[in-house]
């Protein structure tokens, strides 16, 4: 998570994943953004995937 990380609102993303890969999104207005560096995307999905309830890979 990213507090004040939005650049349209400055408000606070966090990053999840979907089947099309990891992406940011901002809480308060919904801005959306692809990560696409591949050593960034690797480490977003590495904490994404040790989220509580997620099944292992």
């Amino acid at each position: 998570m990213e507090l004040k990380g939005c650049p349209r609102c400055r408000g606070d993303v966090y990053y999840d994943s979907d089947y099309y890969g990891v992406y940011k999104q901002c809480i308060q207005c919904g801005y959306l953004e692809d990560v696409d560096t591949s050593r960034e995307q690797a480490a977003v999905a590495v904490a994404v995937a040790a989220k509580p309830g997620r099944k292992a890979a």
